[in-house]
């Protein structure tokens, strides 16, 4: 009965978190063409002046459904 107890306790146990150092120095990571598409769509439609009527959740789905119907060849393009 002891054994059972025990391994019951160990599964509540909390892992140790791992410290992990970043290189404040080291490069980026490059952008992606998701996000590439996102800035450029989100500069024509602010300079347009279309946004305004748009909450930003909602501009934000506009953009990842126009993404979503991008055939692939110009997705990676961007």
């Amino acid at each position: 009965m002891s054994t059972t107890s025990h391994k019951s306790s160990s599964k509540n146990r909390r892992q140790k978190k791992r410290i992990v150092y970043v290189d404040k120095n080291a490069p980026k990571r490059p952008r992606s063409a998701y996000v590439h598409f996102v800035n450029a769509r989100r500069k024509e439609l602010t300079d347009s002046g279309k946004h305004e009527a748009l909450r930003p959740r909602s501009f934000l789905a506009d953009i990842g459904k126009q993404w979503k119907v991008l055939p692939d060849d110009q997705k990676k393009v961007l």
